[in-house]
């Protein structure tokens, strides 16, 4: 029983596996990570400047 469960949690993995690499991330989610960093680099900045002026 024990064999037949292990074979079991084997395929699932390899399913999972395979699924994975075969579907990449939508293009979606690395432009949002692009924006994520972009803002994250840019605002500071901004705040700085904003801060600075008043």
């Amino acid at each position: 029983k024990n064999k037949e469960g292990l074979r079991t949690v084997r395929s699932r993995a390899t399913i999972l596996a395979s699924t994975v690499d075969l579907t990449p991330p939508p293009p979606e989610y690395f432009i949002n990570v692009g924006l994520l960093l972009i803002v994250s680099y840019i605002l500071p900045p901004c705040f700085l400047v904003f801060a600075s002026k008043t």
